[in-house]
This record gives C-alpha cells, sequence and structure tokens, in this order.
C-alpha cells in the first residue's frame, strides 16, 4: 500500500512519554494541547468532539497535604489514601485536576485511575501558563478542523493485559467512531502478556509492545519505564505513515 502522508502529529497521552518520544525521533515541530499531561484516550476523544471547549474548566488543585474540602465526593477521599504514581510520592504534589474526567472512585494510586486529566507539568493556575494551553488547544482545534484527513494522534498506553487483542481493537474503533474522530490513530499499546506485533485497522495503527509487568517494574524501580525504547515502533509507523510536518512557522 501507498505510504499516507502525515502534515501532523500529536501526542495524545497517556503521559510524558508520548511527547518525549516523538520529540527524539524528530516527530514534535511544535507542542501540543495534552503534552506532558496524565491523559486516558477516550478522555482525548471527548476533548476533541467538544472542541476542546472545557479544557480548562473545572479544575481542581488537590493537595493532600492541605485538607481542603473539596464539592467531589471520590476527591475528599483521597485524604484518607497514600498518594502516588507507581513509585513516586504525590502526597505532597499539587494535583491540577480536570474534574470532568473522573471516576466515582478514585485508587491513591493515580496510575489506577481510568478517566484522568491532570495538568502535571503546567501550573494552569499561572495566567501565563494557562494562556499558553489555551493556544495550543486553539491552534490544535483549527488543524484538526481543517486538516483532520492528514492528522494523526499519537498515544502510549499504561502497561496491559489483554486476553483478546481483537475485542481491544474493536473497541478503539468504536470510541473512534462514536467521539466522531476522522484523524489518524497510532496507539504503542505496552502489553505484559503479548509478544510485539502490529495491525492497522479502520485508521487506527496498533503496535503490541512487550513490556514487563507492573509489579517488576516497581521492583527494578523503573517507575514506568515500559521498556522505553521506542526505535523499533518508530520504524513500523514509517512503514505505513509518510511524515511530512508541517512546521511552527509554516502555521503561524
Amino acid at each position: 500500500m501507498d505510504k499516507i502522508t502525515i502534515n501532523y502529529i500529536f501526542s495524545a497521552g497517556f503521559r510524558c512519554y508520548s511527547p518525549d518520544t516523538l520529540k527524539e525521533f524528530g516527530l514534535r515541530p511544535f507542542s501540543g494541547p495534552f503534552d506532558y499531561l496524565f491523559i486516558d484516550i477516550e478522555s482525548v476523544f471527548t476533548l476533541i468532539n467538544k472542541k476542546m471547549s472545557f479544557f480548562l474548566d473545572d479544575i481542581i488543585i488537590y493537595n493532600k497535604c492541605k485538607q481542603q474540602n473539596y464539592p467531589i465526593h471520590s476527591i475528599n477521599e483521597l485524604n484518607e489514601k497514600n498518594i502516588c504514581y507507581m513509585a513516586h510520592d504525590y502526597n505532597t504534589v499539587d494535583l491540577r485536576i480536570n474534574t470532568n474526567f473522573l471516576d466515582d472512585t478514585l485508587s491513591g494510586n493515580i496510575y489506577d485511575w481510568n478517566k484522568i486529566c491532570i495538568f502535571h507539568h503546567h501550573d494552569i493556575s499561572n495566567a501565563g501558563q494557562s494562556e499558553m494551553i489555551k493556544k495550543r488547544a486553539e491552534r490544535f482545534n483549527k488543524i484538526i478542523e481543517q486538516h483532520d484527513e492528514t492528522t494523526s494522534l499519537f498515544h502510549i498506553t499504561k502497561i496491559v493485559t489483554i486476553n483478546d487483542i481483537q475485542e481491544y481493537m474493536d473497541n478503539m474503533i468504536r470510541l473512534k467512531l462514536l467521539y466522531s474522530i476522522n484523524a489518524y490513530i497510532i496507539i504503542i499499546v505496552c502489553c505484559d502478556n503479548l509478544e510485539g506485533t502490529h495491525y492497522f485497522k479502520d485508521n487506527i495503527l496498533f503496535i503490541i509492545k512487550k513490556v514487563d509487568p507492573y509489579h517488576v517494574q516497581l521492583l527494578e524501580k523503573q517507575t514506568d519505564n515500559n521498556n522505553a525504547n521506542y526505535t523499533s515502533e518508530i520504524n513500523i509507523m514509517k512503514k505505513f505513515f509518510d511524515f511530512n510536518l508541517t512546521s511552527l512557522n509554516e502555521i503561524e
């Protein structure tokens, strides 16, 4: 098959490995709105579907040490739990949480949260940083509306165990349709029980990456290393896509 031209690619969670990997391989000419967030892919889809309209709304700054009273029960319950992200201690960290993306019950380990949108590296209570993120979201909206046929979203999962890869792919295809996502999607599935392979279905490239199980990564104090060399996965991406990326200067 002919390679598909991609002019824009954006990281889409789950965490920092996505933008870092794009940057390492020369595939991040400018920043996107989801860079350096903790965010799950369905929350990304929701925000795209709603044109990023509440991306910076309903933010709670939670810090266990400050013991504030919040209007959301599951947030207050965190006060009784040890707050961490895998092996990282988050008991004294300000967590800037978009409360539109929360389950009713929250584990003390943020890594376990199914729905999540946390601004981990950006202090969006700061007017300058908030305005910067807002501009990234507006630029993203414009690109995804005008150039979705040459745009890709790039997601690296948490460590997952998958019993039925077909069911997993079918669910992702269902979500893509549900939220009317027309851009191409690349998902590196960090899986602890399947050998590496890849599938291209319904404009989604699934790349299965065999990684160490969660408990092994904790014991080795890798703190979510996910076997962080992605050279093989990038090479698979380049078999399907021609990344002819537009620079920020060309947009502005």
